[in-house]
């Protein structure tokens, strides 16, 4: 009876990590949309946007690696997954905070390698992140893949739309609509994923039973 209805218990984690990357996913196509104007106080406004979207990000990636409950964690605690959320969480608000001061955006195409560099290690992370999710087995059935083949989606669409949209439309409206698809790929339908799950439940009692029927 407690097994059943720990089984239907909502996951309260997921919920509220779920509606943080869908503000995150908020903010940046806020942010794209200004940034796209090209004015100076959009691009700025559109840098304090960024930053508030790593902060939530941050907050979001520390749910998901600890969990507000013991078995909420997304990775199951296990220190490759925290290592990675944890990493990616700091990279990324670090790296907002290089692009705001004048070493970043300011020093305009002499910060570009930089830049990369950065948005590769993050990359690299968020792979790493979404790697250790599907591997943990915390996450129910084959919605633990969903994240890897959002990060997969939004690779593609980032290195070959993108780079069509840089080469043929370099003035076009159309690079900001980039950055909103980017957006809702990932981390937006991660976080509606997150949230349907979280209201879902999840078995929470069920990862323990083969421990304790085999010590019985």
């Amino acid at each position: 009876m407690t097994d059943a209805a720990t089984s239907t218990r909502r996951v309260t984690t997921w919920i509220v990590a779920g509606g943080l990357l869908l503000l995150v996913a908020a903010l940046g196509i806020v942010s794209a949309v200004l940034a796209a104007s090209y004015e100076e106080p959009d691009i700025r406004a559109a840098l304090w946007i960024d930053l508030a979207a790593a902060v939530v990000l941050a907050v979001a990636c520390g749910l998901y690696a600890f969990g507000l409950r013991r078995g909420e964690s997304a990775v199951g605690r296990r220190p490759f997954g925290v290592v990675a959320l944890v990493l990616l969480a700091v990279c990324q608000v670090g790296y907002t905070l290089w692009w705001m001061s004048p070493g970043g955006y300011g020093a305009g195409v002499g910060a570009a390698v930089t830049q990369a560099m950065i948005q590769l290690v993050i990359a690299v992370l968020t792979l790493l992140a979404v790697i250790a999710v599907a591997t943990a087995r915390a996450v129910p059935g084959r919605w633990r893949w969903m994240p890897l083949i959002a990060w997969g989606a939004w690779i593609v669409l980032w290195l070959l739309l993108g780079t069509v949209l840089v080469m043929v439309l370099p003035a076009s409206g159309g690079i900001p609509w980039l950055g909103v698809l980017l957006a809702l790929v990932f981390p937006g339908s991660v976080g509606v994923a997150s949230i349907v799950l979280g209201l879902r439940g999840m078995p929470a009692a069920a990862p323990e039973a083969p421990a304790s029927a085999s010590a019985g």
